[in-house]
């Protein structure tokens, strides 16, 4: 018998034994469904994500945002940014990410054009945004 052969009796095996027995039944308490029902209504009215973006700008000098969001278009066209403005600060955000460790990364590929880029969290942000982030 070689190698083979004894690791596709061991592969089919393997197989039998994971199949779950049949006419089990699971069933789950009042409460548990209660629960889940009243998550997932949460979940469908609203519309808002919690995420991530790279801050690359934050100035009381509305010119320099300006001039910074203008290059920042010519460079990046397809990464999509925002405006916001805390008085008396503006802060030029972009970018949309579901975990902070992709918004880390794009923070230090940032970095080099914008050195005080930092990754922000996000509560407001769509799903469409976050799919036309991934870069």
């Amino acid at each position: 018998m070689t190698i083979r052969h004894l690791f596709l009796i061991v592969l089919l095996y393997a197989t039998f034994l994971s199949h779950p027995l049949k006419g089990q039944i699971i069933s789950e308490s009042p409460e548990v469904a209660a629960l889940i029902k009243s998550y997932t209504l949460s979940n469908k009215q609203s519309e808002f994500i919690s995420g991530w973006r790279v801050q690359i700008i934050a100035t009381t000098d509305r010119l320099a945002l300006e001039n910074t969001k203008t290059q920042f278009q010519h460079n990046y066209p397809d990464i999509p940014y925002l405006v916001v403005h805390n008085r008396p600060y503006y802060h030029l955000r972009v970018g949309a990410f579901f975990d902070k460790k992709e918004a880390i990364l794009m923070k230090y590929f940032f970095r080099k054009t914008y050195p005080g880029a930092m990754e922000i969290a996000d509560n407001k942000l769509t799903l469409d945004l976050l799919l036309a982030s991934k870069f």
